[in-house]
């Protein structure tokens, strides 16, 4: 009788603390979008995340990219939504409401 081994594929170490990174840094950006600060400095995300702005930049390119896709979590649209808008936002369409947040998070209208 022999016995077989089980071959698993190799870990991709560098792509697991990518994701690991990027998650934290758009954890730090979430927290300060559901305080208020809507465009919060790369910077104070990195720092609250405990990584480099060089990291940041790497991962996310732009400000803006980072804070769309920060804003781009249900549970996050929604904090910024009703800061925004309040009860208001029963009469709003969803697409709005996305435009909205799009506009409040890059400065642009």
């Amino acid at each position: 009788m022999t016995v077989g081994l089980e071959s698993f594929p190799p870990r991709d170490r560098h792509r697991e603390r990518s994701a690991l990174t990027r998650a934290v840094l758009l954890a730090a950006c979430r927290s300060f979008m559901k305080a208020g600060e809507f465009r919060p400095p790369m910077q104070a995300c990195c720092l609250r995340a405990a990584r480099s702005m060089q990291t940041g930049y790497q991962i996310f390119r732009t400000v803006e990219a980072f804070h769309l896709e920060a804003a781009d979590d249900p549970p996050t649209l929604d904090a910024i939504v009703e800061r925004v808008v309040g009860d208001e936002r029963a009469a709003l369409p969803a697409e709005t409401l996305c435009r909205l947040v799009r506009a409040v998070v890059t400065g642009r209208g």
